[in-house]
């Protein structure tokens, strides 16, 4: 068919001038009263009421099989096998009942203990009906009107015609042609046990032709005799159209197989005539009934023989058969279309069949018919009966005694046969093969039993006649009724004999006179040896595929760590780029391979085993110290009279014991000369080195014992268990300390505490260890004199009783008693008195642990000094406490930090509050402060986080519903579509997380909206709607995106292997899917269809989304996290195109799509109108703690508000890739200025950029400003800013912007007080801040800000240490107005701020005010105590804290 033609049968509307009606195809309108009576799709009819009897317990009921003569049966003396096949033609050409329902519904049956099991498919029925019975629906017309030759309607009957001369389409032989146009049939070859490829169909309308070659034969003739009567038509009407020529020669032969089948076919199989033709009756329906489809229209598979027979009709003799012909076992051809190939096959097989005995007309049916028939691919051979009993009860048809008397009085024309009853059932008992005559026997094997002679059942007769008798007085289109009676006379003189030979080039003087007889002048065959039936294997429909869904699965899973792999090459090839970021990599580099080596060699120290290569090991023979790795480890031999020490048998190394600390172990690898030079020369004196023997150097004695190296790695003590050991030895001074025990108290300290004693010598710490408890280093003034205090006899270690006694001091003594300790510990020459000199060691020391190192040379601090000695050389101790004596006022207990076991220190004070309750249990119930119930504090999070909990708990529930009832629809709703029967649960997975990716993904783009929320902070909407809270939203649909995407992928791998698990036929719910002819639907028909396709890049394009925003990838690639996240352009296009197909429903992601993409492409567009501005760099200082400030002047139409940010992009690193800072200038200053902290490539790369010592300034370009929480400071009373790191930047610009507007008009400012909380490890990181900070305070006229810094890296502020520094903080600000520390009027705190406790005190200091707003910037860490902080005071108050935070 050329293209051309094809074009024109789809688009083409014929215009035909006829002088008659034409009927349609489809069988509409042949009734004009109920135009759809016959047509295709009207329910089957009956006379019998019907019932659903499948939906019972199917696998009860009981059949037995007729009895089969197999090859060698009765066969037929006067009908031959023509007869058997017409008939199967008259059967197909009125009814098609072999669409299965949609979705499929398989019936699983056993029919007898010997029987193999039958899979039942249940036929189509009308799903529009309502109702609990089924009205099953016949796909072909009830009419005789050509179906099978034309199809049932134009489009088929168009693909068949060859649109010349009104004639069909034919091959060079005379044969349909082989491409698959019409029809699609999942049937198997049962010669091959293969679908039949495209090549080897037949395009004909209906794909029951192709059951077997007769059908095809029978087919092929009408469509040569229809050519043939076209041709004719040709020569009478030269100038006649194509479409004339077609309806003409349609009309004559649809009215020529009217006549065959009902005055020669049907009086011939019933053996009864239809009265004489009267008129059209409008009222007569013309359904087929069901009765005749289960019962009297299989009667013909009786005639069947097991054989196909092709005699060659142009042989001299006609005896002579056997040489000149050829047969094939029926069983072995069904669906098979290789048995013709060319037009004399055709006419073999045509005079075989009219030359072939039909079987004999009794009960018996051949192996090919019953247990041998075909089936589909899951059950490629069934058995007939078995099979037809179950459509039998499929279409609700009970017993045959209750059919029978249905058509007692039915008229059967002329040769009647008066009662239709020669036995009645009741007394069929003795009927071997019936068995037991149940209410629901089987009424095709029961009505063939029944009749006692060799001739067609009565009951078959009287459905026959009744049925056919419907089709023609109900057909208004009947040849008898639309044709002249000239006409009419010529259609009855013609035979199905003159059809064949006017077809095909047989001689009529070889064919029998009748055409279903058998008195041919050749010899009529009976008996015919065949082959045997083929077995045939069901077939494996995931066979081929199991690889590549292996493979495919395993590449899926493998895209995101390929994506992962590949984001780290990407962050690695940085170091490689050339310019700015090569330079700052390679710098990078060498500091990374210094800190290699150095924590290699830590890392072998922290093992206690010391590489004589790579380890500083040096001896002094005076003071007998070893010395290891420098500072790492000394081993003191003068502490000891006697040491021991294990050489290796095996190996040049050596262990010292070392009661006092770990054992250290000196590996000399094989060097056996510098292992005798370490141990023999350095440690022993020159001594030589023999096992079991003792060495004394100068009084001090070695015993050397030698052992495996497994063995001394094995036994010594690591520094591990000297860890261990230094724990036990505070765990016992604590629980001491805490639980009241005695010195010399008997109490069980518990296993958790060890077995040091309280007077166990060897239970001693160093200086080193002690240092280590305190987080200090063991150089430190502080630790030294401390050390020296406590160590009472002097002998340089600490020992239990002297920590449980200094212990005791600091934890249960006043005031005085502590300052007494820290008095004594710098009173070096022990006069009772501080000098200048030790005073000034006493406080550098505790300057020292602030890392304020720089104050000590400032003339501050020898103020402060002066101020404490009072003007005299030396200050008493009397004097020392009056000046630190109040120190514990507003402080906590006062003692000392254990910083290195806080731990263990917590836990100890537990365990003895434990103790406490269990002792008297009353006192601490009467104490006990109620805990906070959780409803409380839901509530309370509830009322400060409303805004943000009703938008999350809106969406997540949107998202529940959408997945709920997308999975409820499809598991349980949509029975129709059969989802479940095929997929299982997995396509409910599927379809429900493909919803909420819907809703998730369109939703995703509002919240990208940057200017529009910029726009919206400023509207009432900020009232109800977090805008500020965007980003965290953001990333809450993202997760919540990506889990239903897994969800969805996870689906669809549990579906995929269904699907390919599945027959083609049973995929009927998916109208979409289009399969390619012949080929069976493998795993790759999904893989590379465009779902597949589509859904493995979106998984690739999701993949490489996801890895490149995670935070690590972020910092470190910032560039590649820019770019990947463009790709949600081609993710939208790839999820509009993944449903495109409407496989299961309409697409409905565009319904989700469309609004908040039109939202976007506007934020879009105001991002391009507003010209991003190229801006020239004025200033660039660089600050401590790797920060730069930049600073532009202020473009024309760059108007912002303290608190929100701007994007940057440096063209002159190479990329246009913008990044995102904080304004750290006020609106009402000429220049703007950021500043910008080096954590990143691009960071460093800029500070390094700018920093350099060029004239020439690289320009910028920024684009902004856009809104953020922090711009909102001003609507409240009271605002709370909290600043931590570098988050400080956009309080920076509040500060200065408040003072301005305070100092300018107060009364238009609503907020009346700014509380800055600054917090940071070191109050020098951020310099430049406390210089903003002093510039504020010196602006602030009206005290309107109040500033709290709290230095974090630092001790607790109940520490000793801590409360003396808060004492001369406090003293110097009593004469300064300003903290000693920062320079700032506020008051300088160690430790980190209690922000539950600030708030409380805020709180009941503006007590009117019932809402603050707090504010935080800063590491998550910061924000999320400040919002934990936020929930405590709103709960214990009856205010409310508002949080907005930023994190970077």
């Amino acid at each position: 068919m050329t293209f051309v033609q094809l074009l024109f049968i789809i688009f083409a509307i014929p215009v035909v001038r006829c002088d008659h009606e034409l009927p349609r195809f489809d069988g509409w309108y042949n009734n004009l009263e109920r135009p759809q009576w016959g047509t295709v799709g009207m329910d089957l009819t009956s006379r019998i009421p019907r019932r659903d009897i499948l939906h019972s317990d199917v696998h009860t009921f009981r059949v037995d099989p007729l009895p089969m003569n197999e090859t060698r049966r009765l066969i037929s003396k006067d009908r031959n096998v023509l007869l058997a096949y017409f008939s199967q033609f008259v059967e197909y050409e009125i009814s098609d009942v072999s669409a299965m329902a949609c979705p499929p519904e398989l019936v699983f049956w056993q029919p007898c203990p010997s029987c193999p099991r039958v899979v039942y498919t249940r036929r189509l029925y009308d799903t529009h009906r309502s109702g609990f019975l089924r009205r099953h629906v016949n796909v072909a017309t009830s009419f005789i009107d050509g179906s099978l030759i034309y199809g049932t309607s134009s489009t088929a009957a168009s693909l068949q015609r060859s649109f010349v001369s009104g004639q069909m389409r034919l091959n060079d032989e005379g044969l349909p042609l082989r491409d698959r146009l019409l029809v699609e049939s999942w049937y198997p070859s049962c010669r091959t046990g293969r679908i039949n490829e495209a090549k080897d169909t037949y395009s004909i309308p209906s794909s029951q032709v192709l059951e077997n070659p007769g059908l095809v034969a029978l087919t092929t003739v009408f469509l040569r005799y229809h050519n043939v009567k076209a041709s004719q038509l040709v020569l009478d009407n030269p100038r006649a159209s194509d479409e004339w020529l077609f309806q003409e020669t349609r009309r004559w032969v649809t009215a020529v197989l009217q006549n065959i089948i009902a005055y020669e076919w049907l009086p011939t199989l019933a053996r009864a005539e239809l009265p004489p033709y009267q008129h059209y009756d409008p009222t007569v329906d013309p359904a087929v009934s069901a009765e005749a489809i289960i019962g009297a229209l299989q009667y013909y598979r009786t005639l069947v023989r097991s054989v196909l027979l092709s005699r060659d009709p142009t042989s001299k003799g006609c005896d002579d058969w056997e040489s000149h012909s050829d047969w094939s076992r029926l069983c072995n051809s069904f669906h098979d279309n290789s048995f013709l190939q060319t037009s004399a096959d055709l006419e073999r097989l045509l005079f075989g069949m009219m030359t072939l005995a039909a079987g004999a007309e009794d009960a018996t049916l051949v192996e090919d018919v019953s247990a041998s028939w075909f089936g589909p691919l899951v059950q490629p051979r069934r058995h007939f009966v078995f099979w037809n009993h179950l459509r039998q009860l499929d279409f609700g048809l009970m017993s045959y005694a209750e059919i029978d008397d249905a058509y007692k009085n039915v008229s059967v024309g002329a040769a009647g046969h008066g009662h239709l009853h020669q036995r009645d059932v009741r007394d069929m008992g003795n009927m071997g093969n019936m068995g037991n005559m149940s209410a629901m026997s089987d009424f095709f094997s029961t009505a063939l039993q029944v009749n006692m002679e060799e001739r067609i059942p009565p009951l078959f007769t009287a459905i026959l006649m009744d049925q056919f008798r419907r089709i023609r007085d109900g057909d208004r289109f009947w040849f008898e009724r639309t044709m002249s009676a000239e006409d009419v006379r010529k259609v009855h003189r013609v035979r199905l004999m003159d059809v064949i030979v006017n077809a095909t080039n047989l001689n009529a003087s070889i064919l029998p006179t009748t055409s279903f007889g058998l008195d041919s002048r050749c010899a009529a065959i009976g008996h015919v040896d065949a082959e045997s039936c083929r077995e045939l294997d069901v077939w494996d429909f995931f066979s081929g595929s199991e690889v590549i869904f292996v493979v495919s699965w395993l590449v899926l899973l493998l895209i995101p760590i390929v994506t992962i792999v590949v984001a780290f090459l990407c962050a690695a090839r940085r170091k490689r780029m050339p310019g700015v970021f090569g330079r700052l990599y390679k710098e990078a580099t060498i500091v990374r391979e210094a800190d290699k080596v150095k924590r290699d060699f830590i890392a072998q120290a922290d093992q206690g085993v010391f590489l004589s290569e790579t380890t500083e090991i040096k001896m002094d023979p005076t003071s007998h110290q070893l010395k290891l790795g420098g500072k790492q480890l000394t081993i003191d031999f003068s502490e000891r009279t006697e040491w021991d020490i294990v050489m290796g048998m095996d190996h040049a190394g050596f262990l010292i014991r070392n009661p006092a600390n770990y054992d250290p172990v000196i590996d000399c690898g094989y060097d056996r000369q510098r292992y005798e030079t370490i141990l023999g020369d350095m440690i022993l004196g020159g001594a030589r080195l023999v096992p079991n023997s003792d060495v004394v150097v100068d009084g001090i004695v070695f015993h050397l014992s030698h052992g495996t190296w497994k063995n001394i790695l094995r036994t010594r003590k690591s520094p591990q268990d000297r860890k261990k050991e230094v724990e036990t030895f505070f765990r016992t001074a604590f629980r001491r300390i805490y639980t009241d025990v005695p010195l010399d108290g008997g109490v069980d300290d518990g296993p958790d505490v060890g077995q040091c004693g309280i007077y166990d010598s060897t239970c001693t710490i160093s200086r080193r260890e002690l240092a280590k408890a305190l987080a200090l280093e063991m150089n430190s003034s502080f630790v030294k004199h401390l050390f020296e205090v406590i160590d009472a006899d002097k002998d340089g270690r600490i020992s239990l009783t002297e920590l449980v006694s200094a212990l005791v001091l600091l934890s249960k003594g006043t005031t005085e008693e502590k300052l007494k300790l820290m008095f004594r510990a710098f009173d070096e020459d022990g006069d009772q008195e501080l000098s200048y000199k030790e005073l000034v060691a006493m406080l550098r020391s505790l300057f020292e642990l602030t890392d304020n190192g720089h104050y000590l040379e400032s003339s501050d601090f020898q103020a402060l000094v002066e101020e404490i000695m009072g003007g005299s050389e030396s200050i008493s101790f009397s004097s020392f406490l009056t000046f630190f004596g109040d120190m514990s006022r507003p402080r906590r207990r006062i003692s000392v930090d254990w910083k290195g076991f806080r731990d263990v220190q917590a836990r100890e004070r537990r365990h003895a509050a434990r103790q406490s309750r269990r002792a008297n249990p009353i006192s601490h119930v009467m104490h006990r402060i109620q805990p906070k119930s959780f409803g409380e504090v839901i509530l309370c999070y509830a009322q400060n986080y409303r805004r943000q909990l009703v938008i999350t708990f809106l969406y997540l529930m949107t998202c529940l519903a959408l997945f709920i009832h997308k999975f409820i629809t499809y598991a349980f709703f949509r029975e129709e579509l059969g989802l479940r029967r095929i997929v299982g649960y997995g396509g409910a997975f599927s379809r429900g997380g493909a919803a909420v990716i819907s809703f998730s993904f369109s939703l995703q783009l509002l919240s990208m909206c940057r200017n529009l929320f910029t726009v919206l902070r400023n509207t009432p909407l900020h009232l109800f709607i977090p805008f500020d809270d965007n980003v965290t939203f953001h990333k809450l649909i993202s997760y919540v995106g990506l889990l239903f995407t897994v969800i969805h992928v996870v689906g669809y791998a549990f579906n995929l292997y269904q699907l390919t698990t599945q027959p083609p036929e049973y995929l009927c719910s998916f109208p979409a899917l289009k399969f390619e002819a012949g080929k069976m639907p493998d795993f790759t028909y999904w893989l590379f269809g465009v779902p597949g396709i589509t859904g493995v890049l979106l998984i690739l394009v999701i993949s490489i989304i996801y890895v490149f925003a995670s935070t690590p990838a972020r910092r470190v690639h910032y560039r590649a996290f820019w770019m990947t996240h463009k790709l949600y352009v081609p993710l939208y296009v790839l999820v509009l195109l993944h449903g495109s197909l409407n496989i299961l429903q309409e697409p409905f992601f565009w319904l989700f799509f469309v609004g908040p993409c039109i939202v976007f492409v506007l934020d879009k567009w105001m991002s391009l109108r507003r010209r991003k501005v190229e801006v020239e760099i004025v200033e660039a200082e660089p600050l401590p703690s790797q920060v730069i400030r930049l600073s532009f002047k202020r473009p024309q139409s760059f108007t912002y508000k303290s608190g929100q940010w701007m994007r940057l992009a440096c063209p002159h690193l190479g990329s246009y890739d913008f990044h995102p800072f904080t304004i750290s200038s006020a609106p009402f200053e000429s220049l703007v200025s950021v500043h910008i902290r080096a954590v990143g490539p691009w960071t460093r790369a800029v500070r390094l950029l700018f920093s350099g010592s060029s004239l020439m300034v690289p320009e910028m370009i920024v684009d902004g400003p856009f809104g953020a929480g922090q711009q909102l400071w001003y609507e409240f009373e009271v605002s709370i800013c909290v600043g931590g790191g570098i988050g400080v930047t956009p309080y920076a610009s509040i500060l200065k912007d408040f003072v301005h507007k305070i100092n300018a008009d107060p009364e238009s400012v609503k907020c009346k007080k700014l509380i800055f909380i600054w917090v940071t490890q070191n109050q020098k990181h951020f310099e430049w801040l406390i210089d903003i900070m002093r510039e504020v305070e010196q602006q602030d006229l009206q005290e309107r800000i109040s500033i709290n810094v709290f230095i974090t890296q630092f001790y607790q502020d109940f520490d000793i240490r801590t409360a003396m520094l808060y004492v001369c903080d406090r003293y110097f600000h009593k004469i300064n107005n300003k903290s000693v520390f920062t320079g700032l009027r506020g008051v300088t705190n160690f430790g980190r701020p209690n922000f539950e406790a600030i708030f409380r005190d805020v709180a009941r200091e503006y007590e009117p005010l019932r809402c603050f707003g707090v504010f935080s910037c800063g590491p998550p860490v910061l924000t999320r105590s400040v919002e934990q902080a936020c929930i405590e005071a709103s709960q214990n108050s009856k205010t409310s804290f508002i949080h907005h935070c930023e994190n970077f």
